[in-house]
C-alpha cells in the first residue's frame, strides 16, 4: 500500500509505518529506507504528530482481544488530522465468517460503534471480482450502480472489505 502511495506522489519522508513482525519490518525497511519506521506494537509507539491518512491493513483479524482492537482503533482515530481519513482493510464477518485460534473475521459495524461517529463519516466497500470482459463492459456502460448489487452476490466477493472513516474538521 505504501508503494502505491509513493506512485501517487506521497513524500517518502512524511511516511511513518509501524510493523510488529520483524520479517515484515525488515522487508519494509529495504523498500522504503527513508520513511520513519517503527518495529513495535502500535499501542506502544508515541507519535507527536497528526496524520492525513492512516491505514490498518489486516490487523484486527489477527487480534482476538476486542479491547485491544478498540484501543488500536481509538488511537488511530485520535492521531488523524482534521479531515484525515482512516482506511481499514480486513476480513469482513458480513461476507465470510472466519474464525480460528489465530484469527477471526471483523465486525466493521462494531468497530464503527466504538468511535461514536456520525454515519456520514464512513463508507464501506467490499472487493468485487468479476470477469475482465464483464468489467470492461460495465465500464463502457458506466454501470457503477451495479457494484452494490454485485456485492450482494457472495460469489463475486472475497473475504475482505475496506472501510474508510473520515474525521470531521474540529471534532
Amino acid at each position: 500500500f505504501i508503494l502505491s502511495l509513493l506512485r501517487l506522489g506521497a513524500d517518502i519522508e512524511k511516511i511513518t509505518a509501524v510493523e510488529l513482525i520483524k520479517e515484515r519490518f525488515d522487508k519494509l525497511k529495504r523498500k522504503i529506507p527513508y520513511a520513519t519506521l517503527e518495529n513495535k506494537n502500535y499501542l506502544d509507539v508515541k507519535l507527536d504528530m497528526k496524520f492525513d491518512i492512516i491505514t490498518i491493513l489486516a490487523v484486527f483479524s489477527s487480534i482476538l482481544d476486542e479491547n485491544i482492537q478498540k484501543n488500536i482503533l481509538r488511537k488511530a482515530y485520535d492521531e488523524l488530522d482534521d479531515n484525515g481519513i482512516l482506511i481499514i482493510y480486513d476480513y469482513d464477518e458480513n461476507i465470510s465468517k472466519v474464525k480460528s485460534s489465530y484469527y477471526s473475521s471483523v465486525s466493521f459495524k462494531e468497530l464503527i460503534k466504538e468511535l461514536k461517529i456520525n454515519k456520514t463519516c464512513y463508507s464501506q466497500y467490499s472487493r468485487v471480482y468479476i470477469n475482465a470482459k464483464i468489467a470492461k463492459l460495465l465500464c463502457k456502460l458506466n454501470c457503477s450502480a451495479l457494484i452494490p448489487f454485485l456485492q450482494l452476490l457472495k460469489i463475486f466477493n472475497d473475504r475482505y472489505s475496506f472501510i474508510v472513516i473520515s474525521k470531521p474538521k474540529n471534532e
